[in-house]
């Protein structure tokens, strides 16, 4: 999303769309809707609202606050990770000359210190592969066949499998088919 450059924020103009967006915030999180927000706000400050201001501007002017906060918290979260890691680092770098001289607490301790960057960072989020896509490599690589698959998981998985392989063979056409064709003239082969 592109933003705006702001060349004055002290600027009248800028101070009453900061005010005006505050006070449309604080309705909306007191649970009024757009259309009651715009009616508060015409009779609370007519003459600071902006011309044919309406409820999609009263909802524009929400979103970019969200917005707003929502990049603090993104990047309020980043910082703070970077900072845990930093802090973790300096840990484990105090631990490791004990880890490397066999200490059975340095060596547990630093254990526990991997552990918290591996949460920390979500190393140890478990990878969940469909077991359709797992068939379909065997199949492929002819470690199966597809009767072996068909008597291995019954009839009702045997459909859902088909079924899977079905829609991504569909998908994979039609990303062929929408790939640009490359033409090549015989006199530009090398």
């Amino acid at each position: 999303m592109a933003q705006r450059v702001i060349k004055n924020l002290t600027s009248p103009k800028n101070i009453a769309a900061i005010k005006r967006k505050a006070r449309i915030f604080s309705l909306r999180e007191s649970g009024l809707s757009y259309g009651k927000i715009l009616a508060v706000l015409q009779s609370e400050m007519l003459e600071e609202l902006p011309k044919h201001y309406s409820e999609r501007h009263v909802y524009s002017d929400v979103q970019s606050v969200l917005q707003v906060m929502r990049d603090t918290v993104s990047e309020s979260l980043l910082e703070v990770a970077v900072l845990e890691s930093q802090r973790l680092d300096v840990m484990l770098n105090a631990l490791w000359p004990q880890v490397e001289s066999g200490s059975t607490k340095a060596i547990d301790t630093a254990l526990h210190v991997m552990d918290r960057r591996a949460k920390l960072l979500g190393l140890d989020a478990a990878i969940r592969v469909d077991w359709r896509v797992e068939l379909s490599g065997f199949l492929d690589a002819k470690v199966l066949t597809i009767t072996e698959i068909r008597n291995t998981l019954g009839e009702d998985l045997f459909a859902n499998f088909l079924e899977f392989r079905t829609n991504h063979t569909l998908e994979l056409i039609d990303q062929k088919r929408n790939e640009p064709l490359l033409y090549v003239n015989k006199g530009d082969e090398r």
